[in-house]
């Protein structure tokens, strides 16, 4: 069996103590709960592991978490706003172990699915999914984009955000090459065997992928309103596909 990279191992260790975290965050996740209460539990969990967390002062990013409620596209801000039955939440978080960094996404409904929005978050992750299948050596990234916009374009009638991508990750947060969640097939740049990814689909339930971004230049919302799902993993390119480095533990 093949050797990992010391740099891999690393990312294996620190993304499954993320997946941990986040699933510590995701069991919390009920009506009347506040994004300030899942940002504690964050805080609380990555004390005394040995990591430190990826986005707080980040570029001046003032918390630990991004959380996206309903329309709320990418880089919300953990409030004292009470989530709701049937609301749509994104919880987006990293964390930096032994010099690496990790990067995760995921979106659930809180409590009962009233409104309908499961058939979305399912298309979203299977997007993701088909998108890491596509990630192995000598494949390009137009291939990972080409196959998560089939699925929540063309399969479905959602789009998937222009200005908000996935990315290289590992001895920064965001490295080179930017990793679209759209794109054609055999274009872009060639991708190497245990490459480091952060594949992050970012979906809005219409087929306008438009958004707006606050006055505090980091919130951005749906130009129409409409709900966002985001599903990402940290994972390295493979002979066969892309491997898991977070969500492995699921």
């Amino acid at each position: 069996m093949q050797r990992l990279p010391e740099k891999i191992q690393y990312m294996k260790e620190g993304g499954k103590l993320l997946t941990s975290i986040m699933n510590k965050v995701l069991d919390h996740i009920q009506a009347g709960v506040t994004g300030l209460e899942l940002e504690e539990i964050y805080d609380k969990a990555i004390k005394g592991i040995g990591a430190q967390s990826a986005f707080k002062d980040f570029e001046g990013y003032p918390y630990h978490l991004c959380i996206g409620i309903n329309d709320m596209v990418v880089h919300g801000f953990p409030s004292s706003r009470k989530l709701n039955e049937g609301d749509i939440i994104s919880v987006d978080m990293g964390l930096i172990y032994k010099g690496f960094y990790t990067d995760m996404a995921r979106t659930v409904v809180v409590g009962k699915d009233v409104h309908g929005y499961q058939p979305f978050i399912d298309a979203v992750r299977n997007a993701h999914f088909a998108a890491v299948k596509q990630a192995k050596t000598g494949n390009k990234i137009g291939d990972l984009s080409a196959a998560s916009q089939e699925i929540v374009e063309i399969n479905n009638p959602f789009s998937v955000v222009r200005e908000m991508v996935g990315h290289g990750v590992g001895e920064r947060l965001h490295m080179a090459p930017d990793v679209p969640g759209y794109g054609r097939k055999n274009a872009g740049p060639v991708i190497k065997e245990f490459q480091t990814l952060a594949v992050e689909i970012i979906a809005i339930r219409h087929k306008n992928p438009a958004i707006k971004t606050s006055k505090d230049g980091w919130q951005t919302t749906s130009i129409t309103g409409e709900v966002c799902a985001i599903y990402e993993n940290t994972i390295y390119v493979g002979s066969q596909g892309g491997v898991l480095l977070t969500g492995s533990i699921e």
